[in-house]
Order: structure tokens, then C-alpha cells, then sequence
């Protein structure tokens, strides 16, 4: 019956979504703030889907709800699992973010920050839908890494790419 209705009255669903977002953005926006903060498998999750967008939209295409963990091939618990595998001694989650020069003390292991990285650069693995070979490859989790968040700006800054055998 729902999924009838939902068919039925889609445009009318459609336009009350949209209603109902703008009347409480702010609400929403602070509880999606709040998980990010204390979900790491919905903070991991929502970066991934927004950069993945993001890269669509340069190349013109849309995602159009079609969520890229159907095209990826791992879950984001083996996002996780994998990532903190490859983890350094000061990396942890609390740690994962921004780089921030002002904050950044290079003798001091608790001011530093991770990013994730892409082994082989979004540059060098152009893709135009999320069915594409070179999309595949460039979230893989073989071209994906924890790596020191100043380091990933010099690298990406530099063009330096340092490829480890994982």
C-alpha cells in the first residue's frame, strides 16, 4: 500500500520533503552535526557520498539517489576496519579532519590531524558515472589511506605522490 502511495503522490511527497527541510533546516542540520560527531560510520559515510557528488557534478552528471555503496564494493565498517589497519600510532578518529597550520605543532603528536587519501589522485582516475572502471579504482579501498593531514596538502599541493605497498 505505502509503496502504491508513494508512487501515486510523488510529486505531492516530493514538494512536502522539500517543505519540510527548509522550516527546519537548522534542527536538522545540528543533528546531522551531532552524529558526524559521535556516529564515525555516518561521518565517513556523508563525506564519502558528498565528495563522490561533488566529483560527478564537475564532470555534469548527477548522482540522482543512486548511493555509491551499491557501486563501491565494501561497506563502510570495511571502510573503517581498513583504514584504522593502515593507522599510525597517534592516528584515532578524534584526530580525523582538517588540516589546520595555526593549530599544528610538529613536535607535538596531539595537535596533528589524518585525511584520507587517494593513493592514485581523482587527476589520474577521470570517471563520468559511477559504473565507470576508474571509478572503481579510485575508491577502492587498495588506492585509499590515513595520511598525516599537512602531509596530504604538501603531496596534493606538490603533485608528490608517496606510494606505499599495502
Amino acid at each position: 500500500y505505502y509503496k502504491r502511495y508513494r508512487r501515486k503522490n510523488l510529486k505531492k511527497l516530493s514538494e512536502y520533503i522539500k517543505k519540510y527541510f527548509v522550516l527546519n533546516k537548522q534542527s536538522l542540520n545540528e543533528k546531522a552535526c551531532l552524529r558526524k560527531k559521535t556516529d564515525i560510520n555516518f561521518k565517513l559515510r556523508t563525506k564519502f557520498s558528498s565528495r563522490i557528488s561533488c566529483e560527478l557534478r564537475k564532470s555534469g552528471i548527477s548522482k540522482r539517489n543512486n548511493s555509491y555503496l551499491n557501486n563501491i564494493g565494501y561497506s563502510i565498517q570495511q571502510l573503517k576496519c581498513h583504514l584504522e589497519n593502515l593507522f599510525e600510532s597517534w592516528m584515532n578518529w578524534n584526530n580525523y579532519g582538517k588540516y589546520n597550520k595555526s593549530t599544528w605543532i610538529d613536535n607535538d603528536q596531539s595537535t596533528w590531524t589524518w585525511n584520507i587519501d587517494h593513493i592514485i589522485p581523482h587527476s589520474d582516475l577521470p570517471y563520468r558515472s559511477m559504473s565507470d572502471e576508474n571509478f572503481k579504482k579510485c575508491w577502492a579501498l587498495s588506492n585509499l589511506r590515513p595520511l598525516s593531514a599537512k602531509q596530504n596538502i604538501l603531496d596534493g599541493v606538490l603533485r608528490v605522490r608517496h606510494i606505499k605497498n599495502y
